[in-house]
């Protein structure tokens, strides 16, 4: 008796979750019984009105059946995880190869699945070495090698035969069998092995080892001797098994690509299937995901600020000097493998310096010169404090509060004759204390490339228009400015409200900033930059000095942000920098204010060259149309712009706003296009195939309701632009990728209420709820956490089929299949999320069954007796 109770009142507490409007599961258990194997997420979602979609990679779906099987019993569309990015496809001379690609929509289209093309602009997965090539920026930045001697100049040295004809020479050095300088590998297979490709085989070892998780990619050219052969890659260590490709007596370049279980040592060819005489050549393999130091980063005075590998350099000067600095816990890292933790054991108020640690700096500090030291702290438990100094001719940072959330702190001080150290002084309040990625560098000498020394304090408005001042106009009024319609670039821009026509008095309306020198310096010459505009119509404005008045000629305003620039030469008498914009009532805007001295400006005044813009407008056309045409017809919707909007308080994301160099894989297409980048992208993409549907799409939008705003906002701005354009262009929908754990509910039902209120199509497109948010590395999955994992799947499709009109229902995608598969999990740190439907023997977990019961479906065989 007492079991049939529980069952009833659990029953009953399910009944009023799901009764009325979705809510926040107020009881979790054991909700959600199995359904029959007969329905499927595709067939129940196709009963309510809704696509069922998910995320694929390419190794598990050409390779393991289990994952394909379910991807195409389960679901009615798929997108590919990598294989339809800017990065896959183009190489660094421009070239496309859509080979790998080719295979992964063959397999797809066999197994009767439909495909979601994803993503055509991101700043992620680019080949960013070609879009340096033609931004001017790096482009000769190579990624690693990590199997050396695959050119076979002078031998075929670390190769080894595993099977087959092991006295054989390797090497050739017949041009006519040559694919490109003196040399390439050969290997004679002498008899036919139908499917026993292993039975011919070389190998050679991996000089770096792999990082676990990351996406490696194998290129090389083969051909064989005459007639055709057949060959397939494959690891040593841990084992990856491409699919037999064919090879003719012509070369031919070879893609593959695997992701990294971690115990990969080595690559081997196999070529035992079909007797021949093969030939290869130009073999390389490499980490897609290899992170470069930006070649144009100022030079760090830290010596080892990131702690990769452990806290050498750093010393403890005050407190338990038997501590360990290192920390590898990646729950209190930052960033990277590791951070420095210090341990400071009692309160000590008014005295920092009883807990501090100390490293000196890697070069001499310039007396007179502006530094900035940057850093990230967090504490294990409650609130901290803590203070930076320096050490030889001290400077002391006044104290900052520390939490248990990483965040940002930054000092800015100028140089003094015998500093020569940095400490963190933390012993006022007893804690510990984690700091990662800390940096000083110099930010007056433009040879350390950062080419700042802005005479102007406030320039970017992120937080307010402090230092500005009204000399002349509306005292009372606010010259702050978070509306991102009027923002030029990151979260704010400053206004002024000139509320009357004074001709000829543009002083009338005026407001100031001082100098961040207490004068310009006599004989050198200056530029001033900014961009302004109004809020309608047209103004008019001009800038000027104080102290010694210097006045530049009236410009004119418009609704559209522009450039201006100005150049004096100051006499050494300057204190102060004026906007006068009485002349003309209007409300002006103005954003990114800049004023340095000439001889750091050379090469580097901000503007970006015409010729430069129009090419790399011209390789998004061409990228955009060679892939949207390649696939049309098989590819019916497209995401053409994906994530544009930065977190925090939103606005245009930007190599600024994301704090963030263009390296690697990453290339801020807009910050060369402008924000009007999102309007060619999806002109292009109308050319290339007038029928196809059109989607932006971002993440984080339940969670940031700014975030939501702003992407709404900017929709808005770049339908009116296409429908200004005429050229039938439009944004189809919105999708919302809801990364999302097992406990944030709060901001997801006003989400679709927001995003279904625009009348477009809505997609949730990446859809998977992480557990282990403590990012313990010794979690264990339980059944408890997975019913709370389930409540949140059956929550969102509440609140999709609430909300979301099915006429807007476009599709509704789950980011992968099996959890190990999850691109969320940090193997190289132990942190795995368990966030998918399956586990990995492919059994359904709660999850699932969550899903169905949103989607309406009856459990199997219930009895409650």
């Amino acid at each position: 008796m007492k079991n049939i109770l529980s069952i009833s009142i659990l029953v009953a507490g399910v009944l009023f979750v799901c009764s009325c409007h979705p809510e926040e599961p107020f009881h979790k258990g054991s909700a959600f019984p199995k359904t029959s194997d007969a329905i499927t997420l595709a067939s129940a979602g196709e009963a309510k009105g809704v696509n069922m979609g998910v995320g694929i990679g390419y190794e598990p779906f050409m390779n393991t059946s289990n994952y394909a099987d379910i991807a195409s019993k389960e679901f009615k569309n798929v997108t590919f995880g990598y294989q339809m990015k800017h990065g896959a496809i183009v190489g660094d001379d421009g070239s496309l190869n859509f080979g790998v690609t080719d295979g992964l929509v063959a397999a797809v289209q066999a197994k009767g699945l439909g495909i979601y093309g994803h993503t055509l602009v991101w700043h992620h997965n680019n080949n960013g070495n070609y879009l340096r090539g033609i931004a001017g920026g790096g482009g000769q930045q190579e990624f690693t090698n990590i199997i050396s001697n695959g050119d076979f100049e002078t031998d075929a040295s670390g190769w080894s035969i595993w099977n087959g004809d092991k006295t054989q020479s390797l090497h050739c050095t017949n041009l006519a069998y040559v694919y490109e300088g003196n040399g390439c590998m050969q290997f004679v297979n002498a008899s036919d092995n139908p499917g026993g490709q292993w039975k011919g085989q070389i190998n050679k070892q991996f000089d770096i080892p792999v990082v676990e998780g990351h996406v490696y990619q194998v290129t090389f050219f083969i051909r064989c001797l005459s007639g055709s052969g057949s060959g397939r890659c494959s690891t040593s260590g841990t084992a990856h098994y491409q699919g037999d490709f064919d090879v003719s007596a012509d070369y031919k370049k070879i893609t593959w690509e695997f992701t990294a279980a971690g115990g990969e040592t080595g690559l081997c060819f196999d070529m035992g299937a079909k007797a021949n005489t093969y030939y290869i050549d130009n073999v390389k393999v490499i980490d897609t995901q290899e992170e470069f130091e930006d070649p144009n980063a100022a030079v760090d005075l830290i010596p080892n600020g990131s702690f990769e590998k452990d806290a050498t350099g750093w010393t403890i000067l005050n407190g338990d000097k038997t501590q360990s600095l290192y920390c590898t816990d990646a729950a209190f890292v930052y960033k990277g493998n590791g951070s420095m933790q210090f341990v400071n054991a009692t309160d000590n108020p008014g005295s920092q310096w009883k807990g501090q640690i100390k490293t000196s700096f890697s070069g001499p500090i310039i007396a007179g010169d502006t530094y900035q030291l940057s850093f990230y702290i967090r504490c294990a438990t409650g609130t901290g404090s803590g203070r930076c100094s320096t050490t030889g001719n001290p400077q002391y940072q006044g104290d900052f509060e520390v939490t248990t959330e990483y965040s940002k702190i930054t000092w800015e001080i100028v140089g003094k004759e015998g500093e020569d150290g940095l400490c963190f002084d933390l012993g006022a309040k007893a804690n510990t204390y984690y700091i990662d990625e800390i940096k000083l560098v110099n930010q007056t000498d433009p040879s350390n490339g950062t080419v700042i020394n802005n005479e102007i304090p406030n320039g970017t408005f992120e937080t307010d228009a402090g230092g500005w001042t009204i000399f002349n106009g509306d005292k009372t009024q606010s010259l702050h400015c978070t509306d991102m319609a009027y923002v030029y670039e990151g979260n704010g821009s400053m206004q002024f409200v000139n509320g009357s026509d004074n001709p000829g008095g543009q002083w009338k309306g005026q407001i100031n900033t001082p100098f961040v020198s207490s004068t310009l310096t006599e004989g050198e010459d200056y530029i001033l930059s900014f961009y302004i505009r109004c809020k309608n119509g047209t103004g008019s404005g001009r800038c000027s000095t104080t102290g010694s008045a210097h006045y530049q000629g009236d410009f004119d305003v418009s609704t559209d942000y522009k450039k201006i620039s100005w150049e004096f030469n100051a006499d050494g008498g300057e204190t102060g920098m004026c906007f006068d914009l009485g002349a003309k009532a209007n409300t002006y805007y103005i954003d990114n204010v800049v004023l340095k001295l000439k001889s750091l400006d050379e090469g580097d005044d901000g503007e970006i060259g015409e010729d430069v813009i129009e090419s790399l407008d011209a390789a998004m056309n061409e990228w955009i149309t060679s892939m949207v045409t390649k696939y049309k017809g098989v590819v019916s919707a497209w995401d053409v712009v994906n994530e544009p909007m930065a977190d925090g308080n939103s606005g245009v994301r930007t190599s600024v706003t994301d704090d963030q160099a263009s390296e690697g894989d990453i290339f801020y297409w807009q910050d060369y296009l402008g924000r009007d980048y999102a309007v060619k992208a999806f002109e292009y993409a109308h050319a290339a195939d007038p029928e196809a549907l059109l989607f932006i799409n971002d993440y984080n939008l339940e969670y940031n309701p700014v975030k939501l705003d702003s992407l709404l906002a900017f929709v808005q701005e770049v339908q009116a632009k296409l429908d200004a354009n005429g050229n039938g262009a439009r944004i189809h929908g919105i999708g919302t990728q809801m990364h999302t754990s097992y406990m944030a509910y709060a901001g997801i039902a006003p989400m679709f209420e927001k995003l279904a209120a625009t009348g477009l199509l809505i997609k949730v497109s990446e859809l998977e709820v992480k557990l282990n948010t403590g990012k313990n590395t010794g979690y264990v999955l339980t059944d408890h956490d997975q019913d709370f994992q389930g409540a949140m799947y059956e929550y969102i499709m509440d609140c999709y089929l609430e909300y979301v009109p099915q006429e807007q229902r476009y599709e509704f995608t789950i980011w992968g299949i099996n959890d190990g598969e999850s691109w969320v999990n940090e193997p190289q740190k132990g942190l795995y999320y368990y966030p998918l439907l399956w586990d990995d023997q492919y059994k359904k977990k709660p999850a699932y069954y969550a899903l169905m019961k949103a989607l309406g479906v009856e459990p199997e065989n219930i009895n409650l007796e």
